[in-house]
């Protein structure tokens, strides 16, 4: 009976210790997500004056018309809403306490269906779009000037909502990713304001 005892001790350990590894090892999603964003290390933010919008000039029109249904899950708060097969571009949506967009290039997303879509033209309300240049972004955003054959950048700016007459400012993060020289992922994400 003790031996028995002990072997289903053992097993449930097993299974327990399985599960949790599973849990802790970011799935082929995550990954490929991650890798092209650079959302899981965007480094320090550099503040800037002015925000700027995905697919929009305004925090109201950023990217509205671009969430279909539920997206598949990336990163917890992230869902892929949609890809571009021709251009290898993708189009995710971040939710809970914060309302985001990622417009970023990648192959095709790991054990995913999703919308096909024509993303080639999207770009944020100021003008940098997937293959903008790193000199572009520097006259856009400014230095700091970075190095290197792949990096990821990061600005940020205040956003002012107006609510019964009071001005509260969202902080506002862009993290780019710079690959050779030209803009792979661009992404914009707002904290929201709840009174």
């Amino acid at each position: 009976m003790r031996i028995s005892v002990r072997l289903a001790f053992a097993v449930l350990a097993m299974f327990a210790a399985a599960s949790m590894a599973r849990a802790a090892s970011p799935s082929a999603q995550d990954a490929w997500f991650a890798r092209a964003t650079g959302l899981d290390a965007p480094g320090p933010v550099k503040h800037i004056e002015s925000t700027d919008f995905l697919c929009g000039k305004t925090f109201r029109t950023m990217c509205k018309d671009e969430f279909y249904g539920d997206p598949n899950p990336m990163l917890e708060w992230w869902g892929l809403c949609k890809y571009d097969h021709k251009h290898g571009i993708g189009l995710a949506r971040s939710s809970t306490d914060q309302e985001g967009y990622s417009l970023f290039s990648a192959p095709p997303p790991p054990g995913m269906t999703i919308p096909d879509s024509d993303l080639s033209k999207y770009a944020t309300g100021r003008g940098p779009h997937i293959g903008s240049t790193y000199a572009d972004v520097l006259k856009l955003y400014g230095p700091p000037v970075k190095h290197g054959e792949r990096f990821v950048t990061s600005y940020g700016a205040d956003d002012t909502v107006h609510y019964q007459g009071k001005a509260y400012k969202q902080p506002e993060t862009i993290t780019l990713v710079i690959d050779h020289g030209r803009v792979s992922a661009i992404s914009i994400n707002i904290e929201i304001f709840e009174p």
